[in-house]
């Protein structure tokens, strides 16, 4: 790549004289002689080989070059006062990046309005968002790779605090032979039907969560692809039921009728790895999810 033969000072100067009007003008402004800014023109436009001004009467004048040159300064100029900027912030203690690990069972929306709020006060922090199952998640926390974790345990020898409540049932598709039943199930119902199950993310260790011991078990990696499953009637799956409302709605899918609750509330925690050396753009993260957090509803 070619070096710059035209420093920022240059393009700086040229943009005040043409938004004074003259070179005396930008002098004024700059605080500089007019013979200090006619010379940093002329070796501007010696630089870029081209005319930058012409003469009308007694007026220096933009050409029509100059002003295309214009246009490709401003935004030079506002990259450079946007690197400042973000050293500034960056020296202030913003952290660059923050890593935030959530059991699959989060509510999507308080994250959403989580990181809309955050993004009004700090827009110079980066934040990797990974969802995990079981101990996918506490493995987050226990071998240091995310920030934050948001988890249905406290793993030990860790702080956390409550976050709120989720609700899980067990659901098939409208159409499936379980739905069809004219009475409430049992356990025992359940075996000869195909069982989805949501896989231990963990790839140290593999905990085994939710299984009835049906006769056949499909296992995926995540909600969403047990949720695609169970609308296309392939098994019935234990699901939050804040990710399936609309299908609830519309009839698409149902909720089994057991002879026993198959509800399960679910507590979620805030769990810190290491919450001394959190940065400012992780406490206010963390401040703005439990904000958002007291005001969710559990569903019913």
């Amino acid at each position: 790549m070619k070096e710059p033969t035209v420093s920022l000072e240059q393009w700086y100067i040229f943009k005040v004289v043409v938004e004074q009007g003259s070179f005396q003008g930008a002098a004024d402004y700059l605080i500089k002689s007019q013979s200090s800014i006619s010379y940093a023109i002329q070796k501007l436009q010696d630089n870029l080989g081209v005319r930058l001004f012409e003469q009308q009467g007694r007026r220096s004048v933009v050409t029509a070059m100059g002003k295309k040159m214009l246009s490709r300064a401003d935004e030079l100029l506002m990259q450079a006062a946007s690197i400042e900027q973000l050293a500034g912030e960056y020296s202030a203690g913003w952290e660059p990046l923050l890593k935030v690990m959530t059991t699959q069972v989060f509510p999507q929306n308080l994250l959403t309005e989580t990181l809309a709020l955050f993004v009004k006060s700090c827009n110079v922090t980066s934040i990797d968002f990974q969802r995990g199952s079981l101990s996918g998640v506490t493995d987050a926390a226990t071998y240091g790779t995310a920030d934050l974790i948001v988890s249905s345990q406290i793993p030990t020898g860790f702080s956390g605090e409550k976050l709120c409540q989720v609700q899980l049932s067990r659901f098939v598709h409208c159409q499936h032979p379980l739905a069809l039943a004219d009475k409430p199930l049992a356990l025992a119902d359940l075996k000869p039907y195909a069982q989805i199950v949501v896989s231990d993310s963990s790839r140290l260790r593999s905990r085994d969560a939710g299984w009835l011991g049906s006769q056949q078990r499909w296992t995926v990696s995540s909600f969403d692809e047990s949720l695609n499953l169970v609308k296309q009637g392939l098994g019935h799956a234990n699901l939050p039921i804040s990710r399936i409302r609309d299908y609830l709605k519309r009839g698409e899918l149902v909720e089994l009728r057991m002879e026993e609750q198959v509800r399960i509330d679910l507590s979620l925690y805030l769990v810190y790895a290491n919450k001394k050396t959190l940065g400012p753009a992780g406490l206010l993260f963390t401040q703005l999810l439990k904000q958002q957090a007291k005001q969710y509803v559990i569903d019913v």
